[in-house]
């Protein structure tokens, strides 16, 4: 009984003609937060790939939560240590306060523990009456990078947001979130309803010849709905948008604080994938598995190398077919590196026992 196995990515969601690329999200300015005070904010937007924005790819976007997460450490917090005391003072106070008793927290003569240089850095501002004006001209600066708000009467200043008075880990962690509840609220406002669902199956039957397979599983690394014939068992394996299950973030690593574990999927509350796995080791001759718009990107190779080294150390599965649609044939590069990577530099024995076969969307 022949099977198909058919591992869907986000070309498949560019080729039926949906706006969910990364540049797609990053440009959205309603739902990408690219002006919260975090660490991991300002390094994404510092973030310059070499292929520019239009080029970049999902893959790519978890590839750089990964090395952040290597290198977060040495990362530029946004919020100075002098910002991050007078929020520090805002929230324990759990009100509104003016500039008056931000003032008389502040202010510490130099012959104490010199906190007035720490703050201003500049011994000339000892006078208290100097220090006042100093002082809030710095909290209108915080007021003007959105980090205080002012009353209307302008007398007072609480906090925009209770978590930018934590520390760089924890907003760090709010703006993962953020991201995360972001693209659902990008995603969730795009048309992705088709004008004849029927005719959409019929294609996407013909498409993966599902009449010559007496199974058809879909694993589908989207979040976003497809009318799929009936034929087509579909799973999620990093969530969906109609169940709020969405999974993002990088591959499993070792941490040694813990403190950013949570950019792994592995950790997030979601994380069920279906047995992907077991279903690509269990293909023999006559199946066939289709790789359609999957980047086989490093965060995702977990759930593709034990097939891959499978397939390249072996027995021969002559009949057992491989295809990769992509883009363009162009992008078969990309794809025979990263097979390469996963099969331990033995792509030659991997397209030599397998059926291996490139096809570009664009023909189809």
């Amino acid at each position: 009984m022949p099977r198909h196995v058919i591992i869907i990515g986000n070309g498949f969601d560019l080729f039926l003609g949906r706006r969910t690329k990364y540049s797609d999200f990053y440009k959205s300015d309603i739902y990408c937060p690219k002006d919260y005070p975090a660490p991991l904010i300002d390094y994404l937007n510092q973030w310059q790939p070499t292929r520019g924005l239009s080029e970049v790819k999902w893959f790519d976007f978890e590839t750089e939560l990964y090395n952040y997460a290597q290198i977060n450490e040495d990362i530029q917090d946004p919020i100075s240590s002098e910002e991050h005391k007078i929020l520090a003072y805002i929230k324990g106070r759990n009100c509104s306060v003016s500039a008056e008793e931000i003032c008389n927290f502040l202010y510490v003569p130099s012959n104490n523990d010199g906190d007035i240089y720490v703050l201003f850095n500049n011994p000339e501002i000892e006078k208290r009456e100097i220090f006042a004006k100093k002082t809030r001209e710095f909290l209108m600066k915080m007021v003007e990078k959105g980090l205080l708000i002012q009353t209307d009467d302008l007398k007072y200043y609480y906090i925009k947001d209770p978590v930018y008075a934590e520390t760089k880990e924890i907003r760090d962690k709010a703006a993962f979130y953020k991201i995360k509840d972001g693209l659902r609220g990008y995603l969730l406002d795009q048309p992705f309803s088709h004008a004849n669902d029927d005719e959409l199956r019929r294609r996407l039957n013909a498409i993966f010849d599902m009449d010559n397979y007496d199974t058809v599983e879909v694993f589908t690394f989207n979040y976003t709905f497809v009318p799929w014939p009936e034929k087509a068992n579909v799973q999620y394996v990093h969530g969906n948008l109609k169940e709020d299950t969405i999974v993002i973030g990088t591959k499993e690593y070792n941490e040694t604080d813990n403190s950013y574990k949570f950019l792994q999927k592995a950790m997030d509350d979601n994380f069920n994938p279906p047995a992907i796995i077991d279903s690509l080791l269990t293909l023999g001759d006559g199946d066939k598995v289709t790789f359609f718009g999957h980047s086989l990107g490093e965060n995702d190779q977990q759930y593709f190398r034990d097939f891959i080294q499978a397939r390249s150390t072996g027995m021969t599965f002559k009949n057992l077919t491989i295809e990769f649609v992509l883009k363009s044939l162009d992008d078969k590069q990309y794809t025979k590196m990263a097979l390469q990577e996963m099969s331990g530099n033995q792509l030659t024995s991997f397209q030599s026992k397998n059926k291996v076969i490139f096809r570009s969307s664009e023909d189809m």
